[in-house]
C-alpha cells in the first residue's frame, strides 16, 4: 500500500492524523502543528505555527481550520498551508491536535 492510500485509509476510518515539528524558515525556528480529520463527511485541516524566539501570543492569527470536500483537494491544501506533505502525517496517540467539531 503506498503512502497516500495509507493516509486516505486512516482518514476514512475516522482517525485524526497530524504532525508537530520545528521547521527553519527565514533564519527562524518555527513550530508547526498540522492536524487532519474527516468529520461528518468533510475533511478538516488544522494549522498553527509560532516563531520559537518570539513570545507566545495566544491571540495570534496563525491558527486556521480549512475544509475540503475531497482527498485530492485536502492533499494540495496540506502542502500549500504548511511545510509538510500529507504523506508525512500519521495517526496521533493520546492528545489530539484539534477538535474537529469547531
Amino acid at each position: 500500500m503506498d503512502s497516500l492510500t495509507r493516509v486516505e485509509t486512516w482518514l476514512e476510518a475516522g482517525k485524526q492524523i497530524g504532525k508537530s515539528a520545528p521547521v527553519k524558515e527565514n533564519g527562524n525556528i518555527v513550530w508547526w502543528s498540522v492536524g487532519v480529520q474527516k468529520w461528518q463527511g468533510i475533511y478538516k485541516l488544522y494549522t498553527d505555527s509560532f516563531i520559537e524566539s518570539k513570545p507566545l501570543d495566544y491571540d495570534s492569527d496563525s491558527e486556521e481550520i480549512v475544509e475540503a470536500a475531497d482527498f485530492e483537494t485536502l492533499s494540495n491544501l496540506v502542502s500549500s498551508k504548511s511545510p509538510f506533505k500529507i504523506e508525512e502525517l500519521a495517526p496521533l496517540k493520546g492528545q489530539k491536535i484539534f477538535n474537529p467539531r469547531f
